[in-house]
């Protein structure tokens, strides 16, 4: 079980956690914009490292609230507009070339926006939705009575409370802290009483943590992938290697109906190309590795019996045979990696690229037999 760190944030070197929270002010800074460019930064670490992003019922019925309220505040300037306009187009009223159009509706505008945002965080972030039924009401009024934050001096926020409880006992599954990005004061002060949750005040502090490793801790990272003399640099090939057993090959050339991929087998080393250290704390080394291997496998489907004399025009054939394409692939992917330097060991080794694609011959195969 993960230990909470001395508060000096100096000792936390990089990520401590991929888990990761984000409170409703986060989204209001940025104007509830997901394209701003904090927010691409974050998609992008999402994608290279496997961040993932967490999202209580709370704050996206805060942020429903948040874009309901943009909503009126555009319809309420429209309105104006729609006044101003009408005064104008009456003095204009023999000058039809000066005549200034209506006002657009846009009441219907806030629930698709919200549906348009949520269905962004999914898509973009891999956003992971935690519901009401998560919440531990008799813990959080406890809370309340005893008076810690974020109800200290008489304040009754209990979302934000529920907000942290939340964060915290994710943390406390999985075994490592989880991150709660929030600017309000209270809930950071929250974090600070809990054991399984960091609080980070900004978007740019959580996107900056990974400039706080040193250079020598990506120098450790380099020699234990890349060096062949180092003990560990074996195990840590065999761990990736291993995990990647579990990546789903999928035919992706066309729509082409009982294509499959069979009989993979691995006609190769693997190669590291690139290795990120995302956190080091002295016991263990986390990282993400950038590798490829070459595989051989078998892309087998049905293709028109080419003897078929019938009329193509009307529709596929009633003859197939089965064809068998034998394949080399180069596939590359990303493993997240983490290694406990005192006992020697790969802790933990999850492959990032969970699907890879693969396009075959065999569409040109069906095409040039059939047409």
């Amino acid at each position: 079980m993960w230990d909470r760190p001395p508060e000096d944030t100096s000792s936390r070197r990089g990520y401590v956690s991929r888990d990761v929270f984000v409170d409703t002010n986060v989204f209001r800074r940025a104007g509830m914009n997901l394209d701003q460019k904090l927010f691409r930064a974050l998609a992008s670490k999402c994608e290279d490292f496997g961040f993932r992003i967490h999202m209580s019922e709370i704050v996206l019925r805060e942020c429903d609230a948040q874009i309901l309220e943009y909503a009126n505040d555009v319809a309420k300037a429209f309105r104006a507009y729609e006044k101003a306009a009408t005064r104008w187009n009456f003095q204009a009223r023999r000058a039809e070339e000066v005549r200034v159009g209506r006002a657009p509706d846009v009441s219907w505008n806030a629930s698709m926006q919200s549906a348009n945002f949520r269905r962004r965080l999914t898509d973009d972030f891999g956003m992971i939705v935690h519901g009401f039924d998560e919440i531990d009401a008799g813990a959080i009024l406890e809370g309340y009575f005893a008076g810690r934050e974020p109800f200290r001096n008489g304040k009754t926020e209990f979302p934000d409370a529920m907000i942290v409880q939340i964060a915290a006992r994710h943390g406390m599954r999985a075994g490592t802290p989880s991150y709660l990005i929030s600017g309000d004061k209270a809930i950071l002060a929250a974090c600070v009483d809990q054991n399984h949750v960091v609080g980070v005040p900004s978007l740019e502090a959580f996107l900056a943590l990974d400039e706080t490793l040193d250079e020598d801790v990506r120098t450790l990272a380099d020699d234990l992938f890349r060096n062949e003399a180092n003990p560990l640099h074996e195990t840590i090939m065999i761990e990736i290697s291993n995990a990647a057993e579990g990546i789903d090959l999928v035919y992706a050339e066309g729509d082409v109906d009982d294509v499959e991929i069979k009989n993979v087998h691995h006609s190769g080393p693997l190669k590291l190309h690139s290795v990120t250290p995302i956190f080091h704390d002295g016991k263990r080394l986390s990282a993400v590795a950038e590798v490829s291997e070459d595989l051989e496998l078998d892309v087998t489907g049905e293709l028109p019996d080419p003897g078929y004399q019938g009329d193509y025009e009307e529709g596929p054939p009633p003859s197939y045979r089965e064809r068998v394409l034998m394949e080399e692939r180069n596939v590359a992917y990303r493993a997240f990696v983490t290694v406990d330097l005192e006992a020697e060991e790969v802790e933990d080794c999850q492959i990032l690229t969970e699907t890879h694609y693969i396009r075959s011959s065999f569409m040109k195969a069906l095409r040039d037999t059939y047409w």
